[in-house]
């Protein structure tokens, strides 16, 4: 769970700014080359992203997806389309960043968690 090691305060504050997402299957969240200005933490459905470099892969629930580029602050590098029904939650950089400068403990949950799933990405890209 990418909050796992955050403080309650921490979880607290960022709840105030996260917006329900709820998206049909076909739904596009994202286009490669889109601005990256919010991500979205799964609780149910698959999104599935491919790129123009070759990478295919699917997102379930627990998995955070567009964390990546809302943090970089680069475009997106992927498509992003909703492969079922999909409940999530959104929010937005300008939130994530009020939340990080606030809570270090949340901010290292949060780099973890990203780490964790860009090892996952190059394992499955390698296979």
């Amino acid at each position: 769970m990418p909050f796992a090691g955050a403080r309650m305060e921490a979880l607290a504050d960022l709840a105030r700014d996260v917006r329900e997402a709820r998206l049909e299957p076909g739904d596009v969240l994202w286009r490669e080359g889109d601005a990256s200005d919010a991500f979205l933490f799964l609780l149910h459905g698959q999104v599935e992203a491919k790129s123009s470099s070759g990478m295919d892969n699917r997102f379930g629930p627990g998995d955070v997806v567009g964390s990546l580029g809302t943090l970089s602050g680069a475009p997106r590098w992927f498509d992003a389309t909703c492969a079922t029904s999909v409940l999530a939650l959104r929010l937005e950089d300008d939130s994530l960043f009020d939340v990080m400068e606030d809570h270090f403990d949340f901010a290292m949950a949060m780099v973890r968690s990203m780490a964790r799933g860009y090892l996952s990405l190059l394992e499955a890209s390698t296979q």
